[in-house]
């Protein structure tokens, strides 16, 4: 049974790292598609708590991060900018 569709994303504004690790929450067994600067770097699943964590890697300058969770309800999307310096 997939869960509730609700979207939060934890993500610095600034780094140095060429790659980060994202992590976030959604609702049980959602699928998770994780873009940068418009190309799909992850789609993955979350956990029955409704947790999920991928490594993405940075371009220099700034990247448009977006996560997007779907269910059969329809797709909730979170869009942040990160700074690699």
């Amino acid at each position: 049974m997939e869960g509730r569709l609700t979207l939060k994303v934890s993500l610095k504004k600034r780094t140095k790292k060429s790659s980060i690790r994202l992590t976030g929450k959604t609702g049980k067994y959602l699928t998770v598609v994780i873009s940068v600067n418009g190309q799909v770097k992850a789609t993955l699943r979350a956990k029955k708590k409704g947790k999920f964590a991928a490594r993405i890697s940075l371009e220099l300058g700034a990247n448009t991060v977006s996560v997007q969770a779907s269910n059969s309800t329809g797709t909730k999307t979170v869009t942040k900018i990160i700074q690699r310096r």
